[in-house]
């Protein structure tokens, strides 16, 4: 894949599970296509292209913006592990690879770079929202962490906010980026850093991979027991802890006021609490020798951190409080929440009351009841196109 990126200059996409898939510092490289949920000048681009080259995708809900897709079929090959689809047409038992293989050594380049020299670069033009006030708000927050990231650090967000803010930041060369999307598991972040920690310790690439976790407070609920282990193994991440009062995305889908969104965070949507969770306090708890904590809650407190160097280049594990409005989300996911919403009551209204049998013990009918859970699954794509 990144062979025909290279030769050809074509422009370049990814989906949500894509992100860090591609050297997000190429001049063709266009951002985050997501369907309905995509900025504009990405959405027109790759909607409006007369070839799209589909690489390793699955067009599953959360990395299709709720399958609002809307570049033709008639004008995409899909490439996939078991897989080739030419338009309407399906290949199956032919993996991806050999064929990519003999598409880039029968393409006239020459050809192709005509369209695309290799001077093209892709525009970026649009504006994300602004942020006012002295809040730390998401759209002022993920293009200040962009700036603090460098080449080779490893980035694990959570499902949910984490995420979705992370989606319009551009990353430095050779960053790479694990979540997971495909079962939106809240809780998956912490553990899954505590993995890459060590597989950077065994790679002996400590001194030149920081490992950057982001996760919300509702999801560090689930996981946050291995903040532990991180300490017990002398582990040194950079952990920054979304604090805005709960399950920011449960707000958005099933209503703000609803009390089972709230976590004990200290700053409750609906009630007030002197009871809390002291996030700079965890560290030490968890009996961490040497660490640092910090807790910033307005703009001023979070850059004068994010510009100390002594906090970028730090040899010892770090946590910062982030402190965001409780009704504040990143631009993706409010447009992500409003058709999950959307399907959500779609699906009640269009579900047939259930059929119950019931079957008599000791003469007796028991009532039957249960309770349904819909995983949301996902996938990665990468999205290279002609126009």
């Amino acid at each position: 894949m990144h062979e025909l990126i290279d030769k050809t200059n074509l422009p370049i996409f990814v989906t949500p599970m894509g992100k860090g898939s591609v050297d997000e510092t190429n001049p063709r490289y266009g951002g985050v296509y997501i369907g309905a949920l995509s900025t504009p000048s990405v959405k027109q681009a790759v909607e409006t292209a007369d070839l799209v080259l589909h690489i390793g995708g699955h067009k599953t809900d959360l990395n299709t913006g709720s399958f609002s897709f809307a570049f033709s079929a008639a004008n995409t090959v899909e490439f996939h592990s078991d897989r080739i689809k030419v338009r309407y047409a399906s290949y199956p038992e032919i993996a991806m690879k050999p064929v990519l293989r003999k598409v880039i050594d029968g393409l006239n380049i020459d050809a192709v770079r005509e369209k695309y020299p290799r001077e093209f670069r892709w525009p970026r033009v649009d504006q994300l929202p602004l942020s006012t006030g002295d809040e730390i708000e998401h759209a002022w927050f993920w293009p200040r962490l962009e700036t603090f990231l460098k080449p080779n650090d490893i980035v694990i967000t959570d499902a949910g906010t984490a995420f979705f803010g992370l989606l319009d930041v551009r990353f430095p060369k050779n960053v790479m980026s694990i979540n997971q999307l495909m079962w939106s598991a809240i809780g998956y972040s912490v553990g899954a850093a505590l993995g890459a920690l060590l597989g950077v310790r065994d790679m002996h690439q400590e001194e030149e991979r920081r490992v950057i976790l982001i996760v919300g407070d509702g999801s560090l609920q689930i996981s946050v027991q291995e903040l532990s282990t991180m300490i017990w193994k002398n582990l040194k991440p950079t952990v920054f802890v979304l604090n805005n009062s709960g399950y920011t995305v449960e707000r958005f889908i099933h209503g703000p006021e609803k009390e089972y969104n709230d976590i004990n965070a200290g700053i409750p949507f609906t009630i007030l609490s002197d009871v809390a969770w002291e996030y700079t306090s965890l560290l030490k708890t968890f009996g961490a020798k040497g660490s640092s904590s910090f807790r910033v809650a307005t703009k001023g407190e979070a850059d004068k951190l994010f510009s100390s160097p002594t906090f970028a280049t730090s040899k010892e594990i770090q946590l910062v409080d982030v402190v965001m409005p409780v009704m504040d989300a990143p631009r993706a996911l409010v447009e992500q929440a409003k058709l999950l919403e959307k399907a959500n009551h779609k699906a009640e209204e269009e579900e047939p009351a259930p059929v119950i049998k019931k079957r008599k013990v000791d003469g007796h009918a028991p009532q039957a009841n249960g309770i349904g859970f819909h995983g949301l699954t996902n996938g990665a794509e990468t999205l290279n196109h002609v126009n």
